[in-house]
C-alpha cells in the first residue's frame, strides 16, 4: 500500500486524497490513511475536513498528540456546530480527552438547537430540512460521549432521543449498549 504511488496515479485529482484515504479507513488503513490526507492538508492548509480527515487517522492510529493537533485545528479554521459535533464524535470513538470531547458536543448541540428555534416555519429553507438529522447526531455524539464517561442517565436520555427522531442503526447501538 504505498501512497506516493497511489498520489502518482491521478496527481492532478484533487479527490484522490480524500477517497482513497477514506476507503483505507473503512479498511482500517491508518497509517495509509493518514499519509494521504496530510498530503491533502498541506495542499489546502485552509480546509478545515482534511484536517479532521487528518486527526482521524492519526487518532485511529494510536498517535493521539498528534491526532489532537490536526482536529484543534480544524476547529480553528471552522469552529461551527458541524464540525464541534465530527471532532467530538472522532475524540469519542477514540476514548481521546472526554472531558473536552463533552465540552465541544455540548456547544454543537446548543448551536443546532438554537438553529431550530430559529427556523421561520412559513418560509422553510431546504437547510432547514436538514435540522432534524442533525440534531439526532448531534444527539448521538452527547450521548455516547455520557456513555463512555460512565454517566448512563444523561446518555440514555440523548440517545433515546436521538433513537426517536432518527432511527439510525448507530444511535440504536449505542442505545442498546446503554
Amino acid at each position: 500500500m504505498g501512497t506516493d504511488k497511489d498520489i502518482g496515479i491521478a496527481p492532478d485529482d484533487a479527490d484522490l486524497a480524500s477517497n482513497l484515504g477514506g476507503l483505507y479507513l473503512a479498511q482500517k488503513y491508518y497509517p495509509e490513511a493518514a499519509a494521504l490526507f496530510e498530503s491533502a492538508a498541506k495542499t489546502n492548509p485552509s480546509d478545515a475536513y482534511a484536517e479532521l480527515r487528518l486527526g482521524t487517522a492519526r487518532l485511529r492510529s494510536h498517535n493521539a498528540d498528534q491526532g489532537m493537533d490536526a482536529l484543534h485545528k480544524a476547529l480553528e479554521i471552522d469552529s461551527g456546530g458541524e464540525m464541534l459535533n465530527s471532532v467530538a464524535y472522532e475524540m469519542a470513538e477514540t476514548d481521546t480527552n472526554l472531558s473536552n470531547a463533552l465540552a465541544y458536543s455540548q456547544r454543537s448541540v446548543k448551536v443546532v438547537e438554537e438553529r431550530s428555534q430559529k427556523v421561520d416555519l412559513g418560509n422553510i429553507q431546504e437547510a432547514d430540512l436538514q435540522l432534524p438529522l442533525s440534531i439526532s447526531a448531534y444527539w448521538d455524539t452527547l450521548g455516547w460521549i455520557y456513555f463512555k464517561l460512565g454517566d448512563l442517565a444523561h446518555a440514555e436520555s440523548y440517545l433515546n432521543s436521538a433513537w426517536q427522531l432518527s432511527q439510525d442503526g448507530t444511535v440504536g447501538d449505542h442505545l442498546g449498549q446503554v
